[in-house]
């Protein structure tokens, strides 16, 4: 069966909308057993990962002649779920979510979060926060595992206790912030990017 390299920006939902399988079908194959293993969420794939791609199957329908018929294919979407906070505490307030031309509007939850489905294939949005005139730019599939630098790193900049987003390594000033992560959660301050302390960027971050 063919490989898929996962690249920048992919995410299981755009790999599989490429190659026309729900997200499904590609993930739970036998053949990406040990990926699963190694990357327990599939929304959160690394670049360089492996991505074992099924045949695809003929398909065939009876219908009757001299009549037209009427095939629908699937729409291939994935659900965005994002919870926005400033300090601790919930945004509130009306949203407009703009992704590949659509044009989606809505409200905050109370808890400050939007659930919203979109093209699986997109790959950048904005969200515009219409009470406070905030706009913020999206990148779907960029979120990478957070037992690795960047990963780490992209959650604590979101989480707003770190910068820069172009570090891609533990620096002393990443290792300094996770001291911090580990000391609030009460594990071994040792700036190392352990299990535990992946765990607790997960939590944190909320994905």
């Amino acid at each position: 069966m063919p490989s898929y390299t996962v690249k920048r920006h992919d995410c299981i939902n755009s790999i599989a909308a490429s190659h026309g399988f729900a997200w499904r079908e590609i993930w739970d194959h036998p053949d990406n057993e040990a990926l699963r293993e190694a990357r327990t969420n599939p929304d959160l794939l690394c670049p360089g990962d492996e991505l074992i791609i099924p045949e695809r199957t003929r398909g065939e329908a009876s219908v009757s002649t001299g009549q037209k018929h009427k095939f629908v294919v699937g729409n291939r979407s994935a659900l965005l779920r994002i919870r926005l906070q400033l300090v601790g505490e919930a945004i509130s307030g009306a949203y407009v979510l703009e992704v590949d031309g659509l044009r989606l509007e809505g409200e905050l939850d109370d808890d400050g979060q939007l659930e919203q489905s979109i093209p699986a294939t997109a790959l950048r949005g904005t969200l515009l926060l219409v009470d406070r005139n905030e706009q913020i730019d999206l990148l779907f599939g960029d979120l990478d595992p957070p037992n690795t630098p960047t990963g780490a790193v992209e959650r604590l900049v979101n989480l707003g206790l770190f910068h820069d987003r172009s570090v891609d390594e533990l620096t002393p000033e990443v290792r300094h912030v996770l001291r911090l992560v580990q000391r609030e959660e009460e594990l071994e301050v040792n700036g190392e990017l352990d299990d535990d302390t992946a765990d607790a960027l997960l939590r944190w971050h909320g994905c």
